[in-house]
């Protein structure tokens, strides 16, 4: 009973839910009646962040353990656990002042094709499994790094005769800074093409009309450079790409991308 009168479920739930509306108005923490756990903390069943009513992420659970050593201290550290489409994260929450905080962590064996997130580009879909880091800030400030293995991304409208595009790893370095998303790097490897892509994203309500702008080049291997070529007409792919690779730049907005080579 004194556990939950020092930790009063409910209440540490509204606190987190304000914390992450805190972050944008239009974010949204839902979740059923959390219960308490040993150690000391709480456990959220179903929990669920919102973006202008859009799912971003569905966790089976997610729970939060304030870290006893810093209970006395001027920065509250939250240590948190959360599962959700075969993956883990884990990281700490560091509640500095009321208005200020930063959350830094990392999860892997996401499987992306189970991610609600994804059905916001709605030109194809992706499959793999999903590892990433992060170091995020109360004001939109941070760093994102994430790697997708052993998947594919097949597009729902071919693109020069491509419907689909097999590969070992896609990794993407990116650093927030309030609406701007800046990609240092996207590199792709795999059997078919190697990638390399950098640029920056422009977030925008809602977030399918955020702008994008991103140039690169893509190398395709032999094999699938020789595959291309008859579908193509004669001519079209000249020598130098399988050595210089292909020119692309993509712009205008997530919903009605542009691509030009």
């Amino acid at each position: 009973m004194f556990l939950y009168l020092l930790f009063p479920a409910k209440s540490v739930k509204a606190y987190f839910a304000y914390k992450v509306a805190q972050i944008d108005p239009q974010l949204r923490l839902t979740a059923k009646d959390p219960i308490l756990r040993l150690p000391p903390g709480i456990k959220l069943r179903n929990a669920e962040i919102l973006f202008d009513k859009t799912p971003l992420i569905r966790w089976e659970s997610l729970s939060f353990f304030p870290r006893i050593n810093a209970i006395f201290s001027p920065q509250k550290i939250v240590r948190y656990r959360g599962r959700a489409y075969q993956g883990e994260a884990t990281g700490d929450v560091f509640l500095v002042s009321k208005d200020d905080w930063r959350i830094k962590g990392a999860g892997d064996g996401f499987q992306a094709e189970l991610m609600p997130l994804a059905t916001i580009i709605p030109q194809g879909s992706l499959t793999g499994t999903i590892a990433g880091r992060y170091d995020l800030t109360l004001d939109h400030q941070g760093t994102l790094g994430l790697a997708v293995s052993n998947g594919s991304l097949t597009l729902n409208e071919p693109l020069l005769q491509v419907e689909a595009v097999n590969f070992d790893q896609v990794t993407l370095d990116a650093v927030i800074e309030q609406d701007q998303i800046r990609i240092n790097a996207v590199q792709m490897t795999g059997p078919d093409i190697n990638c390399d892509l950098a640029g920056q994203v422009i977030l925008r309500r809602p977030l399918d009309d955020s702008i994008i702008d991103i140039t690169g080049t893509i190398k395709p291997h032999p094999l699938f450079l020789a595959d291309l070529r008859k579908k193509l007409p004669p001519g079209f792919l000249s020598d130098q790409i399988a050595q210089k690779g292909v020119a692309i730049k993509i712009n205008g907005t997530i919903k009605t991308p542009e691509v030009s080579f």
